[in-house]
Order: structure tokens, then C-alpha cells, then sequence
């Protein structure tokens, strides 16, 4: 599973843990949702990942430093309380991530770097049925993958080489192409360890 499917998993899963959030959402908390929500199911959290520069670390074993943008979008119903329900959503969400339990999660722990909130956009979404109120925040999670290890070789080692050359005839015809005679043949069997 590549490294981001981990972090949104486990993201929600530590969402769907913390005592605060589930008081306000209950388990509506989803990971890449792609249909429309209905309006029973607000408020709610979405989490889904976006942009993610890389750069080389190393060379040998290459090794790369990933920054992944990660949102978390909380969603409430438009009401005359709507800023104060995203507050209170945000702030949850915040508690729960600022603590870094992420960085320990299982899986990933030995690739995560830090996990940084980067900004908070309040506005509206259209992620329903209707229209409905969002608190956006974008957290910044920085982690390292290596390579993936090649694949097993269903080669055999290299023992004997047999090679044949066949030279441009240069007849008085000037056809200048090989005749199909081999003119030099060699075995050659390679030491084994």
C-alpha cells in the first residue's frame, strides 16, 4: 500500500479515536469521499491528500523526502451557529493531530519526519446535497520512502556464452552482406563462484 493510502488510514482512524471529534461527529469521519453527503450525515470530516513534492535524500540507496499536503475538511450544517460548530470541529481535529500520535503510528512511524498544520480556510462547500459550511485545514506531513526492491531474478546465473561471426563477404558481385557462414565460433564458460 503506498505510503499516503497509510497516512489518510491511520488519520482516520486517530480522528475516529479521539473522545472530542466523536462527541461532535460521531463515526463520520471519511477518507476520500466521493459522493455527495447527504444532509443526515453533516457534520462531518473528510481527509484527503493533494499535492506532493519529492526530492532525491541519496543516491545509493535512493531515498526520497516526500511532503505530502494533507486535508482535513470539516463539514456543518448552515446555520446561525455555523462559525462556532467550525471552531469547535477544528479545534478537535487539531488537538487530535498537533499531538503527533501519527508520527508514532504503526506502519509508518520509521518514515515520518513531522506533521505540520499549515493553514485554515473557512468558507463554504458543496461536498452535500446542499450547500454547507467547511473548515479546511491543510496539514503539511513530511516522510521518507526508499526505492522498492527489485524484483527477484527468474534468470540463472551466466555460465556459457556461444558466440558467432559472420563477416561482410566482399565478393566480386559487391554485395558487401554477410553470407550466412560463420567465419569465427566461440564458447566461452564463465568461472563460477
Amino acid at each position: 500500500m503506498h505510503p499516503r493510502a497509510l497516512i489518510r488510514r491511520k488519520v482516520q482512524a486517530l480522528l475516529l479515536a479521539h473522545a472530542g471529534l466523536a462527541a461532535l461527529v460521531g463515526n463520520k469521519v471519511f477518507r476520500s469521499r466521493v459522493s455527495p453527503l447527504p444532509p443526515g450525515k453533516l457534520p462531518c470530516v473528510l481527509i484527503y491528500t493533494d499535492d506532493e513534492p519529492a526530492s532525491h535524500k541519496d543516491t545509493a540507496p535512493r531515498r526520497y523526502m516526500r511532503e505530502l499536503a494533507l486535508r482535513v475538511e470539516c463539514l456543518a450544517r448552515l446555520d446561525d451557529n455555523l462559525d462556532d460548530a467550525l471552531d469547535a470541529l477544528a479545534l478537535q481535529v487539531e488537538d487530535c493531530l498537533l499531538r503527533e500520535e501519527l508520527l508514532d503510528a504503526e506502519g509508518i512511524s520509521d518514515r515520518m519526519h513531522d506533521i505540520e498544520l499549515t493553514n485554515t480556510e473557512l468558507g463554504f462547500s458543496d461536498a452535500g446535497e446542499q450547500l454547507c459550511g467547511s473548515a479546511r485545514l491543510s496539514w503539511t506531513i513530511t516522510y521518507e520512502t526508499e526505492l522498492p526492491a527489485p524484483y527477484p531474478s527468474e534468470l540463472s546465473d551466466l555460465r556459457t556464452v556461444h558466440t558467432a561471426f559472420d563477416l561482410v563477404d566482399l565478393g566480386p558481385e559487391g554485395a558487401d552482406l554477410p553470407d550466412g557462414t560463420p567465419e569465427a565460433v566461440a564458447d566461452i564458460s564463465l568461472p563460477q563462484d
